[in-house]
C-alpha cells in the first residue's frame, strides 16, 4: 500500500504548494479525501520496508521456526484501519486538515490521479522554485480504480508470522511518520515555504 501513500504524499505536497501560492483550487487548509466516498470505509493493515526487514532478520536468526521457503503475511500491526482513520494523519503532516471525501457533484471533489494530471504544471513550478522533486509513482489506472472506486478490505492475518515468535508492532501513525520523514530528509516532499 505504500505506493498509495506515495501518491497521497505527492497530492498533499502539490495541494500545500498551491495553497501557499494562493491558488484558487487550494484555498482551504481543509482537504477532503481525494477519492470517491465508497473508498473511505475500506480497511487494511499495511507494512513497509522496516517491518519486512525486521521480520526477515528474525527468520534468519531463528531458522528452527522459519520453515523452508514458507510464505508469511506481515504488516506493521495486526489491527486494520480505514482511510477515515488514516487520511487525517497524512494531511496533518502537511499542516492540512484531512476531511472525509465529498460526492463527485461537490465543488471540492477531487480524484488523486486526475487532479495531479490536471495540475502537472505545478510540479514544474515547484521544482523550479524549491528544488523539490516529488516521489514518482506507478499509480495510474489500477491504483485510481482500486482505491478510488471500491471498498477495499485487505485485512492480513498475522497468525503464522506470530507463531514464529515475531510480535513487534508499530502504529500506522508512527510508521507513516517515519516514511514521511525519509521523504522530507531527501527533499522529496513539500511541507511549506518556511519549513
Amino acid at each position: 500500500m505504500y505506493n498509495l501513500w506515495a501518491a497521497y504524499i505527492r497530492f498533499c505536497s502539490m495541494y500545500k504548494y498551491m495553497h501557499d501560492k494562493g491558488h484558487p483550487e487550494a484555498k482551504s487548509k481543509e482537504v477532503p479525501f481525494p477519492e470517491l466516498p465508497v473508498a473511505w470505509a475500506g480497511t487494511y493493515n499495511d507494512g513497509g520496508q522496516d517491518i519486512f526487514a525486521k521480520f526477515s532478520i528474525h527468520l534468519c536468526l531463528n531458522p528452527d521456526v522459519a520453515g523452508n521457503s514458507e510464505l508469511y503475511n506481515i504488516a506493521y500491526e495486526r489491527e486494520s484501519h480505514s482511510l477515515a482513520e488514516r487520511w487525517p494523519t497524512v494531511a496533518e503532516h502537511f499542516g492540512l486538515v484531512g476531511l472525509p471525501p465529498v460526492e463527485p457533484s461537490h465543488p471540492e471533489h477531487r480524484r488523486t490521479e486526475a487532479w495531479m494530471v490536471e495540475h502537472a504544471d505545478v510540479l514544474d513550478a515547484m521544482l523550479k522554485e524549491t528544488g523539490i522533486e516529488l516521489p514518482s509513482m506507478d499509480y495510474d489506472y489500477a491504483g485510481d480504480f482500486l482505491c478510488g472506486t471500491l471498498v477495499i478490505t485487505h485485512d492480513l492475518c498475522l497468525n503464522k508470522a506470530r507463531s514464529t515468535g515475531f510480535v513487534e508492532e508499530e502504529s500506522f501513525s508512527s510508521s507513516f511518520h517515519n516514511c514521511f520523514e525519509r521523504y522530507k530528509k531527501v527533499g522529496r516532499v513539500y511541507i511549506g515555504s518556511k519549513a
